[in-house]
Protein backbone atom coordinates (compact mmCIF):
# COMPACT_ATOMS: atom_id res chain seq x y z
CA UNK A 1 0.00 0.00 0.00
CA UNK A 2 2.78 2.44 0.91
CA UNK A 3 4.73 1.51 -2.20
CA UNK A 4 1.64 2.19 -4.32
CA UNK A 5 1.20 5.57 -2.68
CA UNK A 6 4.85 6.47 -3.31
CA UNK A 7 4.53 5.41 -6.94
CA UNK A 8 1.33 7.39 -7.35
CA UNK A 9 2.86 10.46 -5.73
CA UNK A 10 5.88 10.22 -8.03
CA UNK A 11 3.60 9.85 -11.03
CA UNK A 12 1.51 12.82 -9.93
CA UNK A 13 4.68 14.86 -9.48
CA UNK A 14 5.73 14.08 -13.04
CA UNK A 15 2.25 14.84 -14.29
CA UNK A 16 2.17 18.16 -12.47
CA UNK A 17 5.48 19.14 -14.08
CA UNK A 18 4.05 18.15 -17.45
CA UNK A 19 0.86 20.06 -16.66
CA UNK A 20 2.87 23.18 -15.88
CA UNK A 21 4.62 23.01 -19.23
CA UNK A 22 1.32 22.29 -20.99
CA UNK A 23 -0.37 25.16 -19.16
CA UNK A 24 2.39 27.52 -20.28
CA UNK A 25 2.12 26.35 -23.86
CA UNK A 26 -1.69 26.56 -23.63
CA UNK A 27 -1.38 30.18 -22.49
CA UNK A 28 0.90 30.90 -25.44
CA UNK A 29 -1.61 29.28 -27.79
CA UNK A 30 -4.52 31.23 -26.29
CA UNK A 31 -2.65 34.47 -26.81
CA UNK A 32 -2.12 33.64 -30.47
CA UNK A 33 -5.56 32.00 -30.92
CA UNK A 34 -8.46 33.88 -29.29
CA UNK A 35 -10.90 30.92 -29.61
CA UNK A 36 -11.64 29.67 -26.09
CA UNK A 37 -11.18 25.96 -25.41
CA UNK A 38 -11.83 23.86 -22.34
CA UNK A 39 -8.59 22.60 -20.79
CA UNK A 40 -9.01 18.93 -19.90
CA UNK A 41 -6.02 18.96 -17.59
CA UNK A 42 -7.54 21.60 -15.37
CA UNK A 43 -10.82 19.65 -15.30
CA UNK A 44 -9.01 16.50 -14.14
CA UNK A 45 -7.07 18.42 -11.50
CA UNK A 46 -10.29 19.96 -10.23
CA UNK A 47 -11.78 16.48 -9.96
CA UNK A 48 -8.71 15.32 -8.03
CA UNK A 49 -8.78 18.30 -5.67
CA UNK A 50 -12.42 17.72 -4.69
CA UNK A 51 -11.71 15.34 -1.83
CA UNK A 52 -14.10 16.56 0.86
CA UNK A 53 -15.55 13.63 2.77
CA UNK A 54 -13.80 10.97 0.69
CA UNK A 55 -12.31 7.92 2.32
CA UNK A 56 -8.62 7.16 1.90
CA UNK A 57 -9.50 4.27 -0.41
CA UNK A 58 -11.71 6.50 -2.59
CA UNK A 59 -8.91 9.08 -2.80
CA UNK A 60 -6.47 6.40 -4.00
CA UNK A 61 -8.96 5.12 -6.58
CA UNK A 62 -9.56 8.68 -7.82
CA UNK A 63 -5.82 9.35 -7.95
CA UNK A 64 -5.28 6.22 -10.06
CA UNK A 65 -8.12 7.19 -12.39
CA UNK A 66 -6.83 10.73 -12.89
CA UNK A 67 -3.31 9.39 -13.38
CA UNK A 68 -4.51 6.99 -16.08
CA UNK A 69 -6.45 9.80 -17.74
CA UNK A 70 -3.36 12.04 -17.71
CA UNK A 71 -1.29 9.27 -19.26
CA UNK A 72 -3.86 8.80 -22.02
CA UNK A 73 -4.07 12.54 -22.71
CA UNK A 74 -0.30 12.91 -22.73
CA UNK A 75 0.29 9.86 -24.94
CA UNK A 76 -2.21 11.18 -27.49
CA UNK A 77 -1.25 14.88 -27.23
CA UNK A 78 -4.76 15.84 -26.14
CA UNK A 79 -5.36 19.06 -24.20
CA UNK A 80 -8.83 20.26 -25.23
CA UNK A 81 -12.33 18.84 -25.51
CA UNK A 82 -12.40 19.04 -29.34
CA UNK A 83 -9.14 17.07 -29.49
CA UNK A 84 -10.59 14.45 -27.12
CA UNK A 85 -13.78 14.24 -29.15
CA UNK A 86 -11.80 13.72 -32.33
CA UNK A 87 -9.71 10.95 -30.72
CA UNK A 88 -12.84 9.24 -29.37
CA UNK A 89 -14.41 9.29 -32.86
CA UNK A 90 -11.28 7.68 -34.31
CA UNK A 91 -11.28 5.03 -31.58
CA UNK A 92 -14.99 4.29 -32.11
CA UNK A 93 -14.38 3.85 -35.82
CA UNK A 94 -11.53 1.42 -35.16
CA UNK A 95 -13.66 -0.49 -32.66
CA UNK A 96 -16.56 -0.76 -35.11
CA UNK A 97 -14.23 -2.01 -37.85
CA UNK A 98 -12.86 -4.67 -35.49
CA UNK A 99 -16.39 -5.79 -34.58
CA UNK A 100 -17.32 -6.11 -38.26
CA UNK A 101 -14.20 -8.17 -38.93
CA UNK A 102 -14.93 -10.46 -35.98
CA UNK A 103 -18.57 -10.87 -37.10
CA UNK A 104 -17.51 -12.17 -40.51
Amino acid sequence: MNQELRQLRARIGKLQKWLDTEANSELDMQKSNPIPSENLLSILLDMLNRDEGKSQRRKIIDLKSVSNAFEFLQANSIATLPELSEKMNVMRGEFNRQRKIEAC
